[in-house]
């Protein structure tokens, strides 16, 4: 028998009477579902500071209703593991703040003040968002999953809607349904590639950029869901994937399932398993047999442009790397300030202006030096690591998320969409909502019978 240790059961009695209070009000629980749900859809927003996405009205909404909860609230206990993500939150802020004492001019501390505003909202609502999953447990973290995963179904679905409108009768369903939109930005729906290829962009505003969040979604939905509800996610996610025709997207989410390869090791060699292989090759090379018979100049533009690495896109994403340390030259430490990237590189190629670094970690070490590299790398594998421990796919499936967007962004950049932090928050949130706890002398897991959630059962991947 697993021994549980007493200070668990203390823990978990000291946050109970303001989980009770949380789940009172139903309000709340509706700004951040309402949030998660809107994450994705960068095409619409709202302008009356600036421009706002509708999933930024949303959560600041929700960040300021339960400061008002937390704090009128008697019992304002913060767990170990919000703790933490706090003081990295911390840890980040202060390396921000170095980063602008080197500032010089006026045009760089105006970006400054307006990407430290945005951070402050997304920092903010992860911390909420992970107290909340925490003391309310694994009732709310499951819809926060699933609100997570619908969200991106829609946004996928109308992706695949837009190629089949455009392919099928020649008609743009944006310039009907969403560019007349006051709140939209009117940019437009399927985007012509060249050579007879097109990619859709979904109800972003990139195509790489649906292509690249789709990994996390696609990890979540084949942990957390089940049945035809799993199969129907996934024909969408995945074809929504595909039809973006996003390279980094592809790697995202060839990342995240390597991730999962490994609770699954026993499962990806079965019999089951080599049919689904043989099935998913086989519809493939009937595809592209197909359009290879019909269309062989569109299979043409299609290998060149998207396998190709000396193309300019992949050239341009490539070459980008090799300006860091000339921008690191003289703020290595904490680096050249928050965004502070698109000012030197239009110093570096005149004229150029607005051009972001397109990559995770070309914006960390030129905007936060080495110092908030590191920060934010610790970060990630602390949150990693919390989920990994734990003898429960669903915890994978959040690392396998949080993977596979880190090496997304490696050649795009789309963290300052406020998903990768609902992740962030779910990795906090999801050890103590599971109820899972290591006994430090064996090798066994077992559940809390007093924490929020016990009663699920649990997948063993060992």
């Amino acid at each position: 028998m697993t021994h549980v240790p007493v200070a668990l059961h203390r823990g978990a009695s000291r946050i109970t009477s303001w989980s009770v209070a949380v789940t009172r009000v139903g309000v709340l629980e509706l700004l951040l579902l309402a949030t998660v749900v809107t994450i994705s859809l960068t095409k619409f927003f709202f302008e009356p500071i600036g421009k706002l996405a509708l999933s930024n009205l949303f959560g600041i909404a929700y960040i300021a209703l339960y400061a008002v909860m937390w704090f009128r609230h008697s019992n304002r206990t913060i767990p170990r593991n919000i703790a933490i993500l706090a003081c990295f939150m911390a840890a980040l802020a202060a390396v921000y703040l170095a980063g602008f004492l080197g500032i010089e001019n006026q045009p760089g501390r105006i970006q400054f003040y307006k990407a430290f505003a945005t951070w402050g909202v997304q920092a903010s609502f992860m911390l909420c968002a992970a107290l909340h999953m925490t003391t309310d447990g694994m009732r709310l973290i499951r819809r926060v999953v699933i609100a997570f995963i619908a969200g991106f179904c829609i946004n996928a679905a109308f992706g695949i809607a837009q190629f089949v409108a455009f392919m099928g009768a020649g008609v743009n369903i944006d310039a009907y349904l969403i560019d007349p939109l006051p709140f939209s930005d009117g940019i437009g729906g399927i985007l012509k590639y060249g050579g007879g290829i097109y990619r859709i962009n979904g109800l972003t505003r990139d195509p790489n950029h649906l292509g690249v969040m789709l990994a996390a979604p696609i990890a979540l939905a084949a942990t957390w869901l089940r049945g035809r509800w799993q199969v129907a996610a996934l024909v969408v996610l995945v074809g929504g994937l595909v039809l973006s025709l996003s390279r980094s997207g592809l790697v995202a989410t060839t990342a995240a399932l390597l991730v999962l390869a490994w609770p699954w090791r026993r499962r990806l060699l079965t019999r089951t398993a080599f049919m689904i292989y043989a099935t998913g090759v086989a519809a493939a090379c009937v595809s592209l047999g197909y359009l290879w018979t019909t269309r062989p100049d569109v299979v043409n533009s299609l290998i060149i442009s998207r396998l190709d690495p000396s193309q300019g896109s992949a050239q341009t994403h490539i070459r980008l790397y090799g300006l860091i340390p000339g921008m690191l030259e003289h703020a290595p430490v904490f680096g050249n300030g928050m965004n502070s990237f698109a000012l030197l590189f239009e110093q570096v190629n005149a004229g150029r202006e607005g051009f972001g670094p397109h990559s995770l970690i070309i914006q960390l070490l030129v905007e936060t030096g080495i110092v908030g590299f590191a920060v934010f790398m610790t970060m990630l594998g602390w949150l990693t690591r919390r989920c990994t421990r734990i003898r429960d796919v669903r915890a994978w499936g959040i690392a396998a998320a949080i993977i596979g967007t880190v090496v997304g962004n490696f050649f795009y950049l789309t963290t300052q969409i406020m998903y990768d932090d609902l992740l962030y928050a779910l990795a906090a949130a999801i050890p103590l909502g599971i109820g899972i706890h290591y006994n430090r002398t064996t090798t066994e897991a077992a559940p809390d019978a007093s924490a929020p959630g016990a009663a699920d059962s649990l997948q063993e991947t060992q």
